[in-house]
């Protein structure tokens, strides 16, 4: 029998089972053909905010992993086509804007593709390159989970 862990986060109660069957359902939805195979499509704001729960937080943008690496924005590109990492990523179409609460629309710069890589992708991937990490703590999403 699976004991679940009630974790209060946010005045929302939810289970560790939970975020693990959230993540392997955006696992199972790994992008075969247009970016490849470190690719994960999310649905709309709802799916963003579940996966920033799931990792704590602790996702950063393409362009900060590189730095974290010590490698440019393309090599992480090239490391999630590979399916050397994780990409998690959101198409802002009209109806993912509309999902947004007004609040929080003036912090977010509207573009067509918002990417997100977990920090556990990076640090494994440059454990297993023998890489250190730099200063990673400054890059973290932190607490904007909306």
């Amino acid at each position: 029998m699976l004991v679940n862990i009630i974790i209060i986060f946010e005045g929302m109660m939810k289970t560790k089972e939970t975020e693990v069957k959230l993540l392997a359902r955006l696992n199972r939805r790994r992008e075969k053909r247009q970016v490849q195979t470190g690719t994960i499509w999310l649905k709309g704001y709802e799916e963003y905010k579940q996966l920033a729960e799931a990792f704590e937080g602790k996702i950063v943008k393409p362009i900060h992993a590189g730095k974290m690496l010590g490698v440019s924005r393309a090599m992480v590109l090239q490391l999630e086509r590979e399916g050397k990492i994780r990409a998690f990523r959101l198409e802002f179409t009209d109806e993912v804007w509309n999902g947004i609460p007004l609040h929080l629309k003036p912090l977010i710069t509207r573009s067509d593709t918002y990417i997100w890589i977990p920090i556990e992708d990076v640090e494994a991937y440059a454990k297993s390159k023998g890489r250190k990490l730099k200063d990673v703590k400054g890059y973290y999403l932190s607490e904007f989970f909306g």
